[in-house]
């Protein structure tokens, strides 16, 4: 239940990702860990979340999927250990496809290659993305050839990404990220806003730098919490 995105500017590349959920996440943290030889800097909590990026600068973040060909949502937690072994995304892509019983969507990116997976037990597809920004709200935008399901969650994924994709353009910097995207607040009253406030609230905030193996974060609401930066 997330809002997540890259975008490449003057050949600098920043992955981003507001961290929703109906439910409180706990224990939520940033560590260092090495899996296989390969250092990852990972956001952890109490549930078995586990995502972020490692020491070659693979960057893979997860978000609830939710097709219109309705399934059970697997997250890829349990996985996320072996897919930062790799050493590009490409090969990070190949190891979410030779996972069985996943159903989830993937952000794959590192400072050469972007691809978006979606992944269910009935079918599954990978995009490269060859534009310079992309951003997605959890509904379905390959299995169901861009399409989401009608009203509830569906409506407020529509509008979270109508929002992000109106805002991206204008997006260049970190600064840019947090004020323009993970902030955004447009729909707020109606709980549809980035930023959520509503049912399905924001609980924290992310900014992958793959160059200079960093996060960006806050660990709350990016519009109540201040940001800070850790290396790998």
């Amino acid at each position: 239940m997330c809002t997540f995105g890259f975008i490449r500017r003057n050949g600098k590349t920043l992955v981003f990702k507001n961290r929703d959920n109906d439910f409180k996440h706990e224990n939520e943290r940033l560590e260092r860990t090495e899996i296989a030889g390969v250092k990852q800097l990972v956001l952890m909590d109490g549930n078995g979340k586990y995502e972020g990026m490692n020491e070659h600068g693979v960057i893979c973040v997860e978000g609830t999927l939710k097709p219109k060909n309705a399934c059970e949502f697997s997250s890829g937690w349990p996985h996320f250990p072996d897919f930062l072994t790799a050493k590009t995304a490409k090969e990070c892509v190949e190891k979410i496809e030779a996972t069985p019983k996943i159903s989830s969507s993937f952000l794959v990116v590192d400072n050469n290659e972007a691809y978006l997976v979606e992944k269910v037990p009935y079918d599954m597809k990978r995009k490269k993305i060859e534009a310079d920004q992309f951003v997605a709200a959890n509904s379905s935008q390959l299995l169901d050839g861009e399409g989401a399901q009608e009203g509830g969650y569906g409506a407020w994924s529509k509008t979270r990404l109508e929002n992000a994709q109106k805002a991206i353009p204008g997006v260049n910097t970190e600064e840019d990220i947090i004020e323009k995207i993970l902030r955004n607040h447009e729909g707020k009253e109606e709980g549809l806003s980035i930023c959520g406030h509503g049912e399905i609230h924001t609980q924290s905030a992310f900014i992958y730098d793959p160059e200079a193996l960093s996060v960006n974060h806050c660990l709350g609401k990016p519009c109540e919490s201040s940001f800070s930066v850790e290396k790998l």
